[in-house]
């Protein structure tokens, strides 16, 4: 049972304060999109379609818009998830196995994940096949969104389950100085996170310099009379 006291209700002040402030300022930025978003700067008159840009501007509003309900009902998940209670009886119904700090703990927050699993489903749904389709933007079938869900799901397990067992077993054998080893662990592997970017974005510029000189060699030379 969650107890009423100071703690908590400067939490829940500062989170829904936090809320707000980021409702207004997308409110913000929609009604100037609105207005201004059809609009060519001077600097750019020739060189911008002006079909493309209010058409590309009309799907910014209705993006953020949908990006508002989606933020909302997220926040909303994590203040039910919090103040429900739910967070023991899944740590109860995890403890049922007896599966150690670390299992344990996996089995605790991938049964905590759930709920905003499913909740993501409808909302991907919507945004790809309503508000996308509604615009011009969406390319992908019902088994192409499928594919891709599950393939984020596979990488976020894949990526995610073994930085949260190491930091379970820090936490378990890592002694009074455990939070000093797993912040330089989340550091690693942030920084080895970004250095694959890196190096797969210049492997793939690289690739495709060579795949357009080789064209271009490949290519007769027309001239132009």
């Amino acid at each position: 049972m969650i107890q009423l006291n100071l703690l908590l209700f400067s939490f829940l002040g500062v989170f829904l304060l936090r809320s707000a402030a980021q409702v207004l300022l997308d409110r913000l930025n929609i009604a100037h999109l609105r207005k201004h978003g059809g609009r060519i700067p001077e600097v750019f008159q020739g060189t911008i379609d002006q079909e493309k840009l209010q058409k590309i501007s009309a799907y910014t509003v209705d993006s953020a818009r949908f990006g508002i309900l989606t933020t909302l009902s997220n926040q909303g998940l994590l203040l039910v998830l919090l103040l429900s209670g739910i967070l023991p009886w899944i740590q109860g119904l995890a403890n049922q196995w007896d599966l150690g700090v670390v299992t344990g703990g996996l089995v605790f927050f991938a049964l905590l994940s759930l709920p905003g699993f499913f909740l993501d489903i409808p909302f991907s749904l919507y945004g790809n096949f309503v508000i996308e389709a509604r615009h011009g933007f969406n390319t992908k079938t019902l088994s192409v969104w499928i594919a891709d869900f599950l393939k984020s799901l596979f990488l976020s397990a894949l990526l995610g389950a073994p930085l949260l067992a190491l930091l379970l077993f820090l936490i378990q054998r890592g002694g009074p100085l455990w939070w000093l080893w797993a912040w330089a662990l989340v550091g690693l592997f942030e920084l080895l996170g970004k250095a694959l970017f890196f190096g797969i974005g210049l492997f793939l510029l690289v690739y495709a310099g060579r795949w357009v000189l080789k064209r271009r060699r490949t290519q007769p030379v027309r001239w132009v009379r």
